[in-house]
């Protein structure tokens, strides 16, 4: 069974700007689960208590800051200060998961060697945060559609990160995504029951 996990960054907008409305909203339109991107300029306390109060379930939140973690000379200090910042939102949250970008690749290097270098980042941070019982996600997008010039856009090159890594604390986001064969249809119909 498919299961929608709406991203309450961009729908629910008519609830309110504040994410504890959208998901308030979310809950009110029949959805069980929501996504969101980062809890930077949120209400976290707020945004637990919908949470609770709806029984709605966060699925994933992204790790912020985004950075390119291939450049030389990148000062990894402030993605690894908010990972750990973002670890513990998700605590509080109940979000089991957060999804890391890939930032773009340095054109100074073959793909392979700046696939290696996201394996020892994000072997870094898995390490990190050992124990928090949240799992890092690695996510390839759609480099054609809405995300120009980013480094991880094939399955294949996920897949080659995460076996790098070798953690049951890490993985790609397809192992999580349940699957929608038209999602435009399937919400339509979420929401015209409501």
């Amino acid at each position: 069974m498919y299961q929608l996990s709406p991203n309450i960054e961009l729908l629910f907008t008519e609830a309110g700007p504040d994410a504890d409305q959208r998901v308030r909203a979310a809950a009110a339109a029949g959805f069980d689960t929501v996504e969101m991107w980062g809890t930077t300029g949120k209400d976290v306390p707020a945004l637990a208590k919908a949470l609770a109060d709806t029984g709605v379930s966060l699925t994933s939140l992204l790790a912020e800051p985004r950075t390119n973690f291939t450049l030389p000379g990148t000062d990894l200090g402030p993605f690894f200060d908010g990972l750990e910042r973002g670890i513990e939102h998700a605590r509080q949250l109940g979000c089991p998961r957060i999804v890391l970008g890939s930032g773009v690749g340095f054109p100074g290097a073959s793909r392979a060697k700046n696939l290696d270098r996201l394996v020892d980042v994000f072997s870094d941070a898995v390490q990190r945060t050992d124990g928090s019982g949240v799992k890092l996600i690695l996510e390839p997008v759609n480099t054609r559609v809405d995300h120009p010039g980013a480094l991880l856009d094939r399955t294949a090159d996920a897949v080659t990160v995460a076996r790098g890594v070798g953690s049951d604390s890490f993985g790609k986001a397809s192992e999580h995504i349940r699957g929608l064969s038209n999602v435009n249809a399937t919400l339509r119909l979420a929401f015209a029951r409501h």
